[in-house]
């Protein structure tokens, strides 16, 4: 990564984090998933949210343990995959998401826009747990 750098520390005890673990959740990173946002306040960039600043609602994306010792969802760890996957392909992610994995599978009114455009609000699914 050249726009974010993991704070390596004790937890993870020298091991260094793997795109398969992060995409495996194997990392053992901590921010399990994400509350929102409100779409009228500020929304924090990924790299706020990574740290945990302000206006992140999360605290920052750390180690709980070492990599690869067990399986654990962390949104925190796809997070730092997007920021990867940005950095070697020079665009948005967003962009690149549609032109690369929504519109080939025909998924043409689907965004990963953080917010949605107006136009595609409508069509937007939210997820409670």
């Amino acid at each position: 990564m050249t726009s974010w750098k993991f704070p390596y520390d004790s937890l993870s005890k020298g091991k260094k984090i793997t795109l398969a673990n992060l995409l495996s959740h194997t990392g053992g990173l901590t921010v399990h998933g994400f509350p929102g946002h409100d779409i009228k306040g500020p929304i924090p960039t990924l790299l706020q949210v990574l740290d945990g600043k302000s206006p992140s609602f999360t605290p920052a994306v750390r180690s709980m343990y070492e990599p690869g010792v067990r399986h654990e969802y962390s949104g925190g760890g796809t997070s730092i995959s997007q920021v990867i996957l940005t950095d070697i392909v020079k665009q948005p992610y967003d962009v690149w998401m549609y032109e690369n994995v929504l519109k080939p599978i025909g998924m043409t009114h689907s965004t990963c826009a953080q917010p949605p455009a107006p136009a595609l609000r409508k069509n937007a699914c939210l997820c409670l747990q």
